[in-house]
């Protein structure tokens, strides 16, 4: 995103790690296909996650991820709701009814109403506003709502449907 120059950078870093670990010695190695070549990357990703030490923790990743508590894990939705989230690409805009809700409808449940109520104690929002709305796709029918506010900062409210 713009104004995050520290996200490119950890991807530029981990692109160095695997052109010079990786690929810079496929040269002494021969490959005669890609099946191949992606059992060689695939034993090349276990060893350096089990043995490389991290240079911000100065652990190995797979001893770090055994840290990972079970509580932590998310599952993932059920593959109809993958799938809508798939084709459904952008959030979609809703304008802010008078009793301070809005509509949204969800494949497979319907139209639901949602009251922004609750919101408009935190940030400025008006009756004939827009609002942009998606899926929660973990927590479905939940949606998330976002809002501009004042500062021109964007923020996120999940969202129940009304009783």
């Amino acid at each position: 995103m713009p104004g995050n120059p520290r996200a490119k950078g950890q991807v530029e870093c981990a692109h160095n790690i695997i052109e010079r670990d990786f690929e810079g010695f496929l040269y002494l190695t021969r490959i005669s296909n890609v099946e191949e070549l992606n059992q060689h990357a695939h034993r090349w990703m276990r060893k350096y996650n089990a043995e490389e030490r991290h240079s911000r923790h100065g652990h190995e990743r797979y001893e770090v991820w055994q840290t990972i508590k079970e509580e932590q894990l998310r599952i993932a939705p059920d593959v109809e709701v993958c799938k809508r989230l798939l084709q459904q690409s952008k959030p979609v805009f809703r304008k802010i009814k008078g009793d301070l809700s809005i509509t949204f409808a969800i494949k497979g449940k319907g139209s639901l109403s949602y009251c922004l109520r609750k919101i408009a104690n935190s940030v400025d929002i008006n009756v004939g506003a827009e609002v942009s709305v998606y899926e929660n796709p973990f927590r479905s029918p939940n949606v998330n709502v976002e809002v501009v506010s004042s500062e021109g900062e964007i923020i996120t409210y999940e969202i129940e449907p009304m009783k």
